[in-house]
This record gives structure tokens, sequence and C-alpha cells, in this order.
């Protein structure tokens, strides 16, 4: 929700400037609104409009690129967890408690994660994190007395260490990466920008509508921007699909 009120002000804002802009320039004295002032201004605003532009496919590009890699290291996470699974279970009887306690580390993972409650940052949150260091110390209780038990005892040890470094991979990569000072600095861009639209546009009905609809875009396309940015939150979300699998498949 504080996206949407972040965008919903960016366009009341927009909006209030060219109403502005569009009632203060017919009461501009004359000299103020010849054809070379016009020049000049239409100039400079074209320079600013091409530099906010710029900035704003940069940052699209940023926050996609990091959504990505979140989503990328969310299927590697749930790989992670099956092939620990895999491996437990070819163990045997006698790892079935810490089969258990990974199986409830997944299903936490997945509630915590993507819950409405908004309850974020599935393996930042620190229940979560101690339920996995248990069933670390756990594998390592397990018996080696057979060559096989040993391999596979090794073999738990290391896929728990894998999962516990995706963990920290996937902190890392989910943090946002949209800074509030430069959206700021695009926001004065576009209102600069705004301005100059209603100061050079004919006050009509058909210039007002449109100068609203290019606010209304401008304020989406950061509302995108910054619901992006959040993978785990908002209605922009990376898929929990893959650990959905990997827990219906541990339970079957």
């Amino acid at each position: 929700m504080a996206d949407l009120g972040i965008a919903f002000g960016i366009f009341v804002l927009l909006a209030g400037v060219v109403l502005l802009t569009l009632w203060g320039q017919l009461r501009l004295p004359a000299r103020l609104r010849n054809k070379e002032t016009h020049d000049v201004i239409k100039l400079g605003v074209g320079m600013v409009s091409v530099m906010a532009s710029l900035v704003l496919g940069l940052f699209v590009t940023s926050v996609k690129g990091s959504f990505d890699a979140v989503d990328r290291d969310v299927h590697q996470f749930a790989t992670r967890l099956i092939l620990l699974d895999t491996t437990l279970r070819a163990y045997g009887p006698d790892a079935e408690g810490q089969r258990q306690q990974l199986i409830g580390y997944t299903e936490m993972v997945l509630t915590r994660t993507w819950s409405r409650a908004g309850d974020l940052w599935l393996v930042k949150d620190d229940r979560a994190w101690g339920m996995l260091t248990d069933l670390e110390l756990h594998i390592d209780d397990l018996a080696t007395g057979t060559p096989r038990q040993a391999s596979l005892a090794a073999q738990a040890r290391s896929d728990v260490q894998r999962v516990i470094e995706q963990r920290w991979t996937l902190i890392a990569d989910a943090q946002a990466t949209f800074s509030s000072s430069l959206l700021i600095v695009l926001i004065l861009w576009f209102v600069v920008i705004f301005a100059s639209f209603g100061y050079n546009a004919p006050p009509n009905v058909l210039v007002l509508v449109s100068l609203m609809i290019c606010a209304a875009a401008i304020s989406s396309s950061i509302f995108m921007v910054l619901e992006i940015d959040g993978p785990f939150s908002g209605l922009i979300q990376v898929s929990p699909q893959p650990v959905e699998d990997v827990l219906a498949s541990m339970k079957a």
C-alpha cells in the first residue's frame, strides 16, 4: 500500500503542477510569454526530459535485474532443499527426525514469506534461522557406523551447508535497490517537465486530459518500479511455486 500511496502522491503533484501552470500562464506579463522565452524553456526542458528518461530506464533495468536474480535464488534454494531431503531419505529411518525438521522449516519459509500479513524475508526470520541451525546440528549427529551411512551423512552435511549458503545469497539479493534520494531527484525533474508543459500548452480541455494521462503514466511506471523492487511483497512478487513443489514432494 505504501508504493500505491507514493504513486498517487506523484500523480497528484504532477497534476497540480499542470493545473497551476495552465492557470498561471495567462496571468504572466507579455515579456515572459514571448517566442524566445518559449524556445529557451523548450530547449532546457528537452535536456531534462532526456535525463529523466535515461534515469527511469536505468531504474527499471536495475530493479528488474534484481527481481530476476531473486527469482533464480528461490529456484536454487528450492533445489538445495529437495537435494537435502533426498539425501536424508536415502539415509533411512534414522534420519526421519531430521527430515521432519526440514519439512517444518520449508513450511515456515513458505508461509512466512508469501503471507498476506506481510511478514517478509522468509529466511531472515530468527525463528526460521534457529530451525535451520538446529537441523544442521542434528545432521551432524547422524551415525556413521557403515561406509554407506558415513557417505550419506557427509553428503547431508554438505547439502545443509549449501542450503545455508543459498539462504544468505537470497537475503543479499532481496535487498531493495531503489534509492529514495534518486527518486526524489527524478520526481523534481518530472515536476519541471510538467511545469513546462503547462507553460507552453494552450489551456483547453483536450490538453488538460492529455497531460493528466501523462501524469498517470509516469506515476504508474514509478509504482511498477517500486513494486518490483520488493520481490516478496506487494502486487508483483516472486512466485512461491518452486518451494510449494518441493514441499509437496517432501510430504509425498
